[in-house]
């Protein structure tokens, strides 16, 4: 999956890699789990409905895309998840001395907080739950990254400084909300502002795996 993901971020097929390729991949997974070391937080939080919030945090979700999704949610279980600046370090030294293993470290970073987002939710075993949504998908503004990095405080936390606006620092970084008790919809390219102007779209794929 690793793999997978960071060629869909390169653009490039799972089966469009050559041997080349595979093999920097291997090499690139070999430098990052030696000095890339991620740090993630979960909290489980209460919500109401009509409007839609998150009681324990006083944070309003009154939007009509997170209302849809977290019908028939009780709970929700926020994640957070950084790489820290030793993945930008990373990828600024090989900017300078190899664009091509550069970009290869780029989307396999990019892929890696997936991925390992993924392995800690299995650990949670969170039963029966949405999936997982990020602030600035779709109708969901991405400033509010904001709201919830000051109230579980992830800057002291875990390292994550949330920007004005909700841009994430480190940027291998990530902030999510998963709704508990009801499966919700998948997710869809339909529920996406960019889909009428999406380069993914024009080449008959999607920016994230159907699997």
């Amino acid at each position: 999956m690793w793999l997978d993901r960071a060629l869909l971020y390169l653009g490039v097929g799972s089966g469009d890699a050559d041997e080349g390729m595979k093999q920097l991949f291997d090499s690139c997974r070999e430098e990052i789990e030696e000095k890339i070391h991620p740090r993630f937080l979960h909290e489980r939080c209460r919500l109401s409905h009509l409007p839609l919030r998150i009681d324990d945090l006083s944070l309003s979700l009154a939007y009509p895309q997170l209302e849809q999704l977290f019908a028939g949610c009780r709970e929700c279980e926020i994640v957070a998840v950084t790489l820290g600046v030793e993945a930008e370090r990373l990828i600024r030294y090989y900017s300078f001395i190899d664009m091509a293993r550069m970009s290869m470290m780029d989307a396999m970073l990019s892929a890696y907080v997936e991925e390992y987002c993924d392995a800690k939710e299995n650990e949670l075993d969170l039963g029966i739950r949405t999936m997982r949504f990020c602030p600035g998908y779709g109708s969901v503004p991405l400033s509010l990254n904001e709201d919830i990095g000051n109230r579980l405080s992830l800057q002291k936390r875990i390292g994550i400084d949330v920007k004005k606006g909700g841009s994430l620092l480190p940027q291998k970084s990530m902030i999510a909300l998963i709704g508990i008790g009801a499966q919700g919809k998948k997710k869809s390219c339909f529920q996406c502002r960019m889909q009428d102007d999406c380069e993914w779209k024009r080449r008959g794929k999607t920016c994230y795996l159907t699997d």
